[in-house]
C-alpha cells in the first residue's frame, strides 16, 4: 500500500479498539443493578400505573469486578459468528456472567441475544418495577455516569510503548456522551502514552461533529503539528469511522478484534478502511514506510 510520506502520528478510536466495548456495559448493567438493589421502592417513584408496584429484591450482592471484555450482540469475533448467551459470557480473557437471578444478568444475557435497545425500559415491564419515565431516566444516567470497571486489552499497552519508542505521536479521537467517556479514558489509565493536546472527546466539539465529521481529525492534526498524509487512524466501525480520515489523506486502519460490536457495520462510500489487522504486530507492519 503506498505512502506518501511517512507516518508520524497515529491516532486511535477509544471504544472496541482500546479495549472491548462490551466490558463497559456489562459494568454499567451491575451499577444500575446495585441502584436498584440499594434504592428501593422508596427511592424511585412507581409510575401511575402501577402505583404500589415495588422493587424486586433479587439482587442479594454489590456489583463486583467486571469480566474482561463487555457483551456484544450477534456479531461476536473477526468473524461476527454467533454463539449462545452461556458461550459468550465465557469467552474472551476469563470473562464470566453477573451471578444469576439478578437484573444485572437479565440484562446481559438480553444484550448477548442481539438486544440492546430500550434495555431498562424493557427491564421495567419484565420485572413489573412500575418505574416512570423519569426513573427510568435516573437509570440511564447512572449508567452513563458509573465509574466504569474496565481495562485495556493486553496488547494494548506494550504497543503504545513501542510507538512512543518510536518517535511517533498519540492521539485519541472518540465519539460518545460525557462524562462517560472521559470516565472510561481515566479507568484505562493510559494518557501518560497520548499527547493531552490531541485527545478528542467529539461530544465537547457539538453532536453535529460526532464522526464522520472531519473536525476533530483537523483539530488533532494540528495539535499534533504534522501533516494530514502522515497520520493513521485506528478504529473498528466502518460505518462511522474512516470516511473521514480518508477523505482528508490519512491512512486508515480497522483493528479487528474478537467480541467487537460495530466491526462489521456496513461502510458508506468511501468509508472502507485502507487496511484491516488483527494483531499489534499486524498494526506495525502497516505503519511501516512503504515506496
Amino acid at each position: 500500500m503506498p505512502r506518501r510520506a511517512a507516518i508520524k502520528a497515529v491516532v486511535f478510536d477509544l471504544d472496541d479498539t482500546l479495549y472491548i466495548e462490551r466490558q463497559y456495559v456489562l459494568s454499567g448493567y451491575r451499577a444500575v443493578g446495585e441502584f436498584l438493589r440499594t434504592q428501593g421502592p422508596g427511592r424511585l417513584s412507581p409510575s401511575p400505573s402501577q402505583p404500589g408496584a415495588a422493587v424486586p429484591r433479587i439482587l442479594s450482592h454489590p456489583a463486583t469486578a467486571v469480566p474482561r471484555e463487555q457483551a456484544a450482540s450477534r456479531q461476536v469475533g473477526s468473524a461476527g459468528s454467533a454463539g449462545s448467551a452461556s458461550t459468550l459470557a465465557g469467552s474472551a480473557d476469563g470473562e464470566r456472567s453477573p451471578r444469576e437471578n439478578d437484573y444485572a444478568t437479565w440484562m446481559w444475557r438480553r444484550f448477548l441475544a442481539g438486544r440492546r435497545q430500550a434495555m431498562f425500559d424493557a427491564m421495567n415491564e419484565h420485572f413489573s418495577l412500575g418505574l416512570s419515565q423519569a426513573d427510568v431516566q435516573k437509570l440511564v444516567k447512572v449508567y452513563r455516569e458509573h465509574v466504569p470497571t474496565i481495562r485495556p486489552l493486553s496488547d494494548v499497552k506494550p504497543l503504545l510503548k513501542r510507538l512512543r519508542r518510536a518517535g511517533l505521536k498519540l492521539g485519541l479521537l472518540t465519539d460518545g456522551y460525557l462524562p462517560a467517556q472521559r470516565l472510561k479514558w481515566a479507568a484505562l489509565e493510559l494518557g501518560d502514552f497520548f499527547d493531552e493536546r490531541a485527545v478528542v472527546f467529539t461530544e465537547e466539539l457539538g453532536r453535529a461533529f460526532w464522526k464522520p465529521s472531519p473536525r476533530g481529525f483537523r483539530l488533532i492534526r494540528h495539535a499534533l503539528g504534522v501533516g494530514h498524509e502522515e497520520c493513521v487512524y485506528v478504529a473498528d466501525n466502518p460505518a462511522k469511522d474512516f470516511l473521514a480520515p480518508n477523505k482528508l489523506g490519512w491512512l486508515s486502519v480497522q483493528w479487528l478484534r474478537r467480541g467487537q460490536v460495530h466491526s462489521h457495520n456496513p461502510a458508506p462510500e468511501g468509508g472502507q478502511p485502507q487496511a484491516t489487522v488483527h494483531s499489534a504486530n499486524e498494526l506495525l507492519d502497516a505503519l511501516a514506510p512503504r515506496s
